[in-house]
This record gives structure tokens, C-alpha cells and sequence, in this order.
């Protein structure tokens, strides 16, 4: 397979883009070791400890099946707590546990034969799709036997990262979408084409790997194996901004997310999994592509959160416009034991402002602010009119400024040190003492910050404006003003008008020194490297942000979003046609939400029905109706599915309620026993329904299906009435009843689902 060189030669700019600072694949520091690679290894010494030994001593089938097993869920210090390799989806894990023992038996020994064998990969990654294709009649529940088809994308998830952990410098793990977008664009093959076999999609995509790792050998890059070449095309998939080719009907993995609109509600009964959606879909609207690992997905959604990128509020009746937009709050007055009232900006206010200030004017996209050091510089005293000449200047004209020093020039090679600032600065000020911030300032400019450094701009000691990179030495202007001689030449990466707080790029306050280093003070580098380096942009060139609002019907949303209910609609966001902005009545300010800002709420239906909800808040909204899945209810109790079970028992609530009050399919995921299910009806489901029919227990029971002749679970018993009460209305007497319930009961639930 020949590839491209020149070709080949972009692919690898684009790559170091990715991952600044970038020379070999064999360099030990770095964003690749410490991202890409750190795991792998990791990964491969877990192979050694769990299956190599196996291998040696020829292990029983089932050792095979249930060592692969820990592999696929052993927590990696690498990824960080509990998280473990993410090659193999969830899903795959959890069907293979659930699989028969004989189908698990044959695929120990299909897994023993593949990773013993003296064949070559490719030919052993066929017979494995053999053995795979001939376990296939062990199976006898459909749902398990779709999710183990051996003509699913997933087999070569599992079977090639086995034989990759075994043999990295032979084997090769395939993810198919990326690897047919590059072999497409590298080698102009179709690595998948229609018709062929999984193992013959394998050995193309084995000789793409093998010809691509003798060209990045060639170009000086040192692969080590072709693990390597895995994370080169991983990585240029991961951030590749292009119309990559679709992923092969094998795999069903989505290459760009879906778009949503720019407010979106999801609603429906409790238990439905609105909360796993809400991850789902912030994470899309952030322009990612959601995993379908559910640790993955939370990952990523960490991650955008940590970054500043999604935000999450929960509305109560307490909840009002001063904690949503902004309220003034007590702050202690500097030097008194006094207080006075300050405009304290609100969660919307705060994200809108950084949503709107990520400008990409100077950004560039792949800058890696990892391996710098970081320091948080004053430009003038903030807040001070007389000052504010001295950072529009900076700005202007790519500088920062110190007002220290005097007028002594420090240019000479002479002042490499502390201690030659020091004893200079005495000549002309003999009281000064050590730590005089014209000796301790000056050496940090000087000689402490080192060209590709960043710099960023505070505004008091709560709210920073602007973030550059160092890219000259000191010099001195003599000419220059009074004050602020003292200079680095800088690069400016990022800017606002609007400055942000200092709790989206780092845990502590700015100090009110002039400049010193941020090594301690908690920085955040996946925000600041969303500031400097966005990757997934906007058409307005800015970065997608979330604000989440659970519970959006539980507030008084008129009372909460004020005026700014106006500014929901999307013809009326920053920058649209019917732009409007509004002047906020604490601050003064004036206030318009930007266009890349994505309102995403919840709301139970069971709680407050939609049409209850405000009619303003609703027009400027699009719903999405979460309803209880039965399908994804696999396993069944006694000989009775659950899916039919939850079916049986929502056709009932429905009848005699509605449909917003439908029982989530998220109660019963985890029951996989009569006890497990019975103790969620009895703890759960009942006192939920107690609740929905107001204590009306006869409804109850019709919900359960129960009737005169059953008591499986609420019982219904005659009260007598007391003496000289006669002919009085007859009363009665309901009793949960403990479980286990039994098949019975359960049959009664699905009633004629079945």
C-alpha cells in the first residue's frame, strides 16, 4: 500500500497543531505521552499481569473469558479515578457478562486460540470471527443475541484490541470511521470496502498501518509500535474539521453531532432518563460528539463543565431574578468592618459574558498551554479612569508594561540575576530591602518569565480581561511614560471588553501583586486552553456554551427571567437580525445573550404539566418528550420480562390517569431478581403511585392490576364499623404487602403483554 507523502507531510502539521510542542513519539513529556500514549502502556502492562500469563500456562476457557472481562473494566490511573479503557464500549461489556455460560466457554477458547496463535494477525483475527460466527447458535435471548451479532462494528473493537495488547508492534486496534476517512485521504483506498468480511477489512487496515508506520520512521517521528500510528490517526480524527466519509454500516458511530435548537426542554415522567440525555445532549450542543460510553459521555461532560462551557442551575420556588441574572449582594468594605450592597452577577449572567467573550481574532487553534508557566499581570490600577490609557495601549500595541524599576535601564546582560537588580536598584535607594517589589518585580519580568509564557491580564483581584503569550525580552523605553517602561513584547491570544471572574480559569482570587506566577493558584488549563485554542467553533468564530436548568417548571419563570425572557428568542440573540439588548436594573449595564449560548431545561411531568407552564417560556422554547423506553429492559424475572411488566403497568396509569405520569423505565435497570424488582415496587413504585392517585387505594390496586380475588401487593380488607353504626358505608383497609411478590404477581402486571 503506497502512501502519500505530501499528503502524509499536512497530516503531520495538522497533528503537531493538535499537540503543541510536538517532536517524537518517543519523547517521554508532552501532551502525546501524557494523553495518547500514558494509557496505552498502561493498558499493555494489564494485558501482561491478567492474560499473558494464560498464555504461557494454557488457561481454562472460562480463566480466558473472565481475565478479558477484568481487562475491559480494570480502572487506569492514567484516565484518573475509576475510569477504564475506552475502546471497548459499555454496552458490549455489559452484553458479553450477560451472555449464556456456554457461549461465554466457546469464546474463552476462541480468545485463547486468537491470542496463542502463531499466525499472523490478520489470519488470526479471521479464525476469531469464525469461532465468533459458529458460538453464534449458544445464544437463545434475542436481545443478548443482537447485541453479540459477529457482523456488528463491535467485533473489531474487541478482537483487534486484544491482538493489538498482545502484539503492538503487529496488530493494529481499529476504530473503522477514521480509519477509512484516512485511508481514503493518505492512500486512496477504501479500506472498507461493501461487501467484505470484517478480517478483510482488518488486513487492509494492517497494511495501511505497517505502510504508514515505515513513512513516519521515515520522517524522523519514531513511532515505537503501531500503537502510535493508532493515536496519529486518532488524534487528526478527533479534531479533523472536515467532511470525513461515513463510518461503515458495521460500526453505527456518528461522526458530527446532531444540531439542537438553541432552547430546548426535555419533559416527561420522572425515571425516563432525562438526566443521562441532558449529558447527551449539552455535550452535542458544545459541538462534540457524545460517546455511547456512559463513562465517556460523563467525562466529556465534566470536562466542557470544568471548563466553563456547560453550567448547571436547579429552579426552586425560592429562586429568583437576583441568583438567575444578578442581585445586589453585601461585600465587606477593604480596611472596615462596614458593608455595602454590590451588583453580584447571576449564573446566566456569568456564562452569557463568557460565551460572548470568547474572541478567535489572535487565537491560535492547537496552542497548548500545557509545559508554560502562567502569570497573572496588572496593567494600571483597575477601576481607575486615569490608568485606563495604559491597557488599551498594551492591547494596541502588543506589550505589558511594569511600573516598577524607575528609570534604570536593566537591559545589560549584567542583571541576570536577582542579586545584580538588587545591589543596582540600592545604588540610587541604599534602604531598600530584599523583597522592595522594584527588585522582586523587575527580576520577574526580566529574567523569571521566559518567551512562551502566558500572561494574563487581571482586573482587580476578581475578574481578568486578556491572555497573552511572551514573545520578545525585556526591553526598556526610555521615551515611553513616567511610569511602565519596563516591557515584554506579547502575542495576545485572547480579549474582552467584558472581563470574566476568576473562578472559570483558576480556585483562588488574583493577589493584588503586579505580577508573580500562578504555579498555586488552582488554574484550571482546560478553561484557559478553551480561551486561547478553541477547537470546536461557531460560525461567529465563538465556542458553543450550555447553561442547564433543571427543574425549569419549580421557579416562577416570569418572575425569574425578567426581561430577558425576551432574549431567548433566536432572532434576538447578539448579532441576529432583530438583535435586542436591555440595561440591567442593578448593574446599569446594558445586556444581550449571545448567539452560541444553548439554554437546555428539564422538566418532570408528573411535578407540573407543560401546559401549565408559562405561555411566554413556552413559545420561545422547543420541547422534547422523554417517555419510558421498555426496550432497553433486557432482562426478565421469573420467567416474566421486565419490559412487559412496565408495559402492562403504564397502559394502566394511563387509562386511569394520563400520560404524564407514566412510570420511567430508569426504576427498574437495576432489578435483575424477584427480590431486587419486588423491593422497588414496594419501596418505590407503590408509594409513588399512593402519590399520583392522591391515596385513592382502589386505583392503586387497578394500576397493579390487582382485583377482588388478589392481594399480591396492596391487600384490601373490610373495616367493621363501630357498635350503633349499622348500615353504615363500608370502609376498608389497605396494606402494602412485603415482597418477594412472585411470577404470579408479576403476570398479573404485564397482564395480556405477553
Amino acid at each position: 500500500m503506497v502512501i502519500d507523502r505530501i499528503k502524509l507531510d499536512a497530516c503531520v502539521a495538522a497533528f503537531r497543531s493538535q499537540l503543541g510542542g510536538f517532536g517524537k513519539f518517543t519523547d517521554t513529556e508532552g501532551s502525546y505521552a501524557a494523553y495518547e500514549r500514558a494509557y496505552k502502556d498502561e493498558l499493555m502492562s494489564v494485558y501482561k499481569d491478567l492474560l499473558e500469563p494464560l498464555t504461557a500456562g494454557g488457561g481454562a476457557d472460562q480463566d480466558w473469558f473472565g481475565q478479558m472481562l477484568l481487562l475491559l473494566k480494570k480502572p487506569l490511573k492514567s484516565f484518573g479515578p475509576n475510569r477504564r479503557q475506552n475502546f471497548v464500549p459499555w454496552q458490549l461489556i455489559d452484553t458479553l457478562g450477560k451472555a449464556p455460560e456456554s457461549w461465554q466457554n466457546a469464546m474463552g477458547r476462541a480468545l485463547g486460540k486468537m491470542l496463542a496463535s502463531p499466525l499472523l494477525p490478520d489470519e488470526a483475527f479471521g479464525a476469531f470471527q469464525a469461532d465468533w460466527q459458529s458460538a453464534s447458535g449458544l445464544i437463545e435471548n434475542n436481545t443478548i443475541e443482537a447485541g453479540l451479532k459477529p457482523t456488528n462494528g463491535r467485533l473489531h473493537a474487541l478482537g483487534g484490541l486484544l491482538l493489538a495488547l498482545s502484539r503492538p508492534e503487529e496488530a493494529v486496534f481499529v476504530r473503522p470511521g477514521i480509519w477509512k476517512s484516512r485511508g481514503l485521504a493518505l492512500a486512496n483506498e477504501d479500506l472498507f470496502p461493501a461487501g467484505e468480511t470484517f478480517a478483510q477489512g482488518y488486513q487492509r487496515c494492517l497494511a495501511f498501518a505497517q505502510a504508514l508506520f515505515i513513512e513516519l520512521r521515515r520522517m524522523g517521528l519514531e513511532p515505537k509500535d503501531l500503537w502510535d500510528v493508532q493515536g496519529f490517526l486518532w488524534v487528526l480524527g478527533k479534531h479533523e474539521d472536515t467532511d470525513a466519509a461515513e463510518e461503515p454500516e458495521m460500526t453505527g458511530e456518528q461522526e458530527m453531532p446532531p444540531l439542537h435548537s438553541l432552547n430546548l426542554i426535555l419533559h416527561g415522567p420522572p425515571g425516563t432518563g432525562k438526566t443521562f440525555q441532558t449529558a447527551k445532549i449539552a455535550v452535542e450542543m458544545c459541538g462534540e460528539v457524545a460517546p455511547e460510553d456512559r463513562d465517556e459521555l460523563m467525562s466529556s461532560y465534566r470536562r466542557l463543565s470544568d471548563t466553563g462551557r456547560i453550567e448547571f442551575v436547579t429552579f426552586h420556588q425560592s429562586f429568583a431574578y437576583e441568583d438567575f441574572v444578578e442581585g445586589l449582594r453585601p461585600v465587606q468594605i477593604e480596611g472596615s468592618a462596614g458593608f455595602e450592597l454590590r451588583p453580584n452577577d447571576g449564573i446566566l449572567k456569568r456564562i452569557a459574558a463568557k460565551a460572548n467573550a470568547v474572541s478567535t481574532v489572535n487565537a491560535e487553534p492547537g496552542f497548548n498551554v500545557t509545559g508554560r508557566q502562567i502569570f497573572k499581570m496588572s496593567l494600571g490600577r483597575a477601576f481607575i479612569e486615569e490608568d485606563a490609557y495604559l491597557y488599551e495601549d498594551c492591547i494596541e500595541n502588543n506589550y505589558v508594561g511594569l511600573g516598577y524599576g524607575g528609570d534604570i535601564d536593566f537591559s545589560s546582560d549584567d542583571f541576570s540575576s536577582n542579586l545584580a537588580i538588587r545591589d543596582r536598584w540600592r545604588l540610587e535607594n541604599p534602604n531598600a530591602v530584599a523583597n522592595d517589589p522594584n527588585i522582586q518585580l523587575i527580576h520577574a519580568l526580566r529574567n523569571w518569565m521566559k518567551d512562551g509564557d502566558l500572561v494574563i491580564i487581571s482586573e482587580g483581584n476578581s475578574r481578568f480581561r486578556a491572555i497573552g503569550v511572551v514573545a520578545g525580552p525585556y526591553e526598556f523605553k526610555a521615551d515611553a511614560a513616567p511610569f511602565y517602561r519596563h516591557r515584554r513584547n506579547v502575542k495576545w491570544l485572547w480579549q474582552t471588553d467584558q472581563s470574566l471572574p476568576y473562578d472559570l480559569i483558576q480556585k483562588k482570587r488574583f493577589s493584588m501583586v503586579s505580577l508573580y506566577n500562578l504555579a498555586n493558584a488552582g488554574l484550571n488549563l482546560e478553561a484557559l486552553s478553551d480561551l486561547v485554542a478553541p477547537k470546536q467553533l461557531t460560525v461567529s468564530g465563538q465556542l458553543p456554551h450550555v447553561l442547564i436548568i433543571d427543574e425549569i417548571n419549580r421557579a416562577n419563570v416570569s418572575k425569574t427571567f425578567g426581561e430577558l425572557i425576551t432574549l431567548l428568542e433566536d432572532d434576538k440573540r447578539l448579532g441576529a437580525q432583530n438583535e435586542v439588548k436591555v440595561r440591567l436594573p442593578y448593574s446599569g449595564e446594558t445586556f444581550g445573550l449571545p448567539a452560541n449560548l444553548h439554554v437546555l431545561g428539564t422538566m418532570n411531568t408528573a411535578d407540573r404539566s407543560i401546559a401549565l407552564l408559562d405561555t411566554a417560556l413556552r413559545r420561545r422554547f422547543a420541547f422534547q418528550e422523554i417517555m419510558p423506553d421498555p426496550d432497553v429492559l433486557v432482562e426478565s424475572v421469573d420467567g416474566v420480562p421486565v419490559k412487559a411488566i412496565l408495559e402492562g403497568l403504564n397502559e394502566r396509569i394511563e387509562w386511569l390517569y394520563d400520560r404524564d405520569h407514566l412510570v420511567g423505565h430508569a426504576w427498574l435497570m437495576s432489578a435483575r431478581t424477584d427480590e431486587e424488582l419486588s423491593i422497588c415496587f414496594q419501596t418505590k413504585i407503590i408509594p409513588l403511585l399512593k402519590e399520583y392517585f392522591h391515596e385513592d387505594w382502589d386505583r392503586v390496586r387497578a394500576a397493579l392490576g390487582e382485583t377482588d380475588n388478589t392481594s399480591f401487593f396492596v391487600a384490601k380488607s373490610p373495616i367493621r364499623p363501630p357498635e350503633g353504626y349499622g348500615g353504615a358505608v363500608d370502609r376498608y383497609r389497605y396494606t402494602i404487602q412485603e415482597g418477594p411478590y412472585g411470577r404470579a404477581a408479576w403476570l398479573q402486571v404485564a397482564g395480556d403483554r405477553l
